[in-house]
């Protein structure tokens, strides 16, 4: 999920207790509240970080700045 508003704000949109989504890419870069404010509300919906992408290509004007969020069910298993 890759957009300039605040994602926070549309995350908060989704029905997490009423969809399936075991693996989800959310881009932080452009948020406004800090990318903790991801994490905080992910964990709350039952989800955990499982990796801080961060890849910065100057020259290739390449930026990556993406939180990978997996289910905390499939980590337990």
């Amino acid at each position: 999920m890759s957009l300039t508003l605040s994602l926070v704000q549309i995350l908060r949109t989704i029905p997490f207790h009423q969809i399936n989504v075991s693996v989800l890419s959310v881009e932080y870069v452009h948020g406004r509240t800090g990318k903790g404010s991801y994490a905080d509300f992910m964990n709350q919906q039952g989800y955990a970080v499982h990796k801080d992408i961060y890849y910065h290509d100057e020259p290739q004007t390449l930026y990556v700045d993406d939180f990978i969020f997996v289910k905390k069910t499939l980590t337990s298993r």
